[in-house]
């Protein structure tokens, strides 16, 4: 997600060529380019019946692969990098889904009027699928292939983890000062005529494809050689994931000059223009001065992002001069062992956010989900299992999240709310798990039954869910443990499929 303020100044600057240059793409020859995999998703995902037929895009696999080995045939060497824990304040986390949803169903009503052509359009601007749902998809084919990814932190190293970074405008607010936001493989068709089967393909051309890199000091200039500080207090009056926009600027048109502006208009001090900006019936001064204070926990948030070491240790960015309450502006801390699982996508963050911001929200699906047996299993069905979710991982973390009150919001009715504490959910599902014993020679047992398919490898929850059919197996997962530490062997029974 970029600035929209910014990427359309950027676009549109009287000095864009000084702002934005183009180059071979055999400058990153050799070169580990880090890529923002949220921004890299808004690329291939937009195929527009898409969100009208659900799944992955139909190409996007293909797409994927073929611009890894064109990376590779030049030099470059991806690494991915996908959002971990929600850090940013959001005053409208239903509103995205919401909207989406809506301009789905009203696609389909154009489809259903004949209106095809107006319909498929409407299905491209829905906003749908989101980056964040194909990720699974992005992170299971990348580990298929080799690339490396994290999930979360910026790296922290002297010598640089990477050398150049692909992503949206908005690590502008992150320090980095150059960002590549394109590249433009070239590709010629050509006939080929092997085996006697004639077919027109293309074929990577490295000498005329570039990518774009935009510049950050060139943007200064263009602003009017404004500070940098300046250049990140306008950026996140702009709107980003950070920070929602400035009150002032909602249902209005504007650009980051005219943010500039705005704040040089009041001594470029955020402060004093939260505290005298004009107020009307629509927006009054109490809103201003609770922005304020969004946008000094925004701002002091990303002074002081959480990194990843190059030894592994998970920290404040210039921790040395951090706000003793700095949690309220990036969020409880979790114990290295899980930060370092989720870097490594060994844990996926939905749980662990509702766990570290004390909220469960559920968002609307593609199609609205405006049906009472749709809402029911949401809200009552699915509720026990959420629960047992956060129980579990309560118990292995500190007595602080143990006792932690959670509340559950739903967008078919934001206005209300549902809320439990930890400690209160009984029996705990620790107990009913503490005979679970499931051993590695098991697992190769069963896979090895299974036909070793590498559609269902162990972790997989297919695999886990045909493994469970078979009451063998099951049984011979519910094993004591010797207390020397030593796995007591129990052999599998003869197959008893369910």
């Amino acid at each position: 997600m970029g600035i929209h303020a910014f990427d359309v100044w950027a676009a549109n600057a009287s000095n864009r060529e000084q702002m934005v240059k183009s180059l071979p793409i055999s400058t990153l020859s050799d070169s580990v380019i880090g890529i923002d995999a949220a921004y890299y998703l808004e690329g291939p995902a937009k195929e527009p019946l898409v969100s009208a037929l659900g799944g992955s895009p139909l190409a996007l696999e293909t797409s994927i692969v073929r611009e890894l080995k064109d990376w590779e045939a030049v030099g470059i060497r991806p690494h991915f990098v996908f959002d971990g824990l929600d850090v940013g304040i959001n005053d409208n986390p239903f509103g995205p889904s919401v909207v989406s949803a809506r301009s789905n169903a009203t696609a389909f009503e154009t489809y259903d009027s004949d209106e095809a052509e107006q319909a498929i359009d409407l299905f491209r601007t829905s906003g749908t699928p989101t980056p964040a749902a194909l990720s699974g998809f992005l992170k299971k084919l990348l580990h298929k292939h080799g690339i490396p990814f994290t999930l979360a932190y910026f790296e922290k190293h002297p010598s640089h983890f990477v050398d150049a970074i692909y992503g949206p405008s908005e690590l502008f607010l992150y320090g980095v000062d150059k960002i590549i936001t394109r590249f433009k493989l070239s590709y010629q068709p050509f006939i080929d005529s092997k085996l006697g089967n004639a077919r027109q393909i293309s074929q990577f051309m490295p000498e005329q494809s570039e990518f774009q890199r935009i510049d950050q000091r060139a943007c200064l200039e263009e602003l009017g050689r404004i500070p940098s500080g300046l250049f990140v207090d306008a950026l996140l009056l702009a709107g980003s994931k950070a920070l929602g926009q400035f009150p002032a600027f909602k249902e209005k048109s504007y650009t980051i000059r005219d943010v500039v502006h705005l704040l040089a208009s009041y001594g470029r001090s955020v402060v004093n223009l939260c505290n005298q900006y004009p107020e009307d019936e629509q927006v009054p001064r109490a809103t201003y001065l609770n922005y304020l204070d969004q946008f000094k926990r925004a701002l002091t948030g990303i002074r002081h992002h959480v990194v990843i070491t190059v030894e592994g240790d998970i920290e404040a960015l210039d921790k040395e001069i951090a706000p003793a309450d700095l949690h309220y502006c990036v969020g409880q801390r979790l114990p290295e062992e899980l930060n370092m699982y989720l870097s490594r996508g060994l844990v996926q963050p939905r749980v662990l956010n509702w766990l570290a911001s004390g909220t469960i929200l559920m968002l609307a699906p593609y199609e609205g989900g405006d049906s009472q047996v749709y809402q029911n299993l949401i809200q009552v069905q699915l509720e026990p299992i959420r629960k047992q979710a956060l129980s579990l991982l309560a118990d292995s973390v500190h007595r602080y999240y143990q006792r932690k009150e959670i509340t559950t919001k739903y967008w078919f009715d934001a206005t209300s709310e549902t809320k439990f504490n930890i400690k209160d959910l009984l029996p705990s599902p620790k107990s009913s798990i503490s005979a679970w014993n499931v051993q590695e020679d098991s697992l190769l047992d069963r896979l090895h039954a299974m036909g070793g398919s590498s559609d269902l490898p162990i972790g997989s929850l297919s695999f886990a869910v045909r493994s469970l059919r078979d009451l063998g197996f099951a049984r011979a997962t519910i094993t004591p443990r010797s207390k020397n530490g030593q796995q007591v062997r129990v052999p599998l029974e003869a197959s008893e499929q369910s």
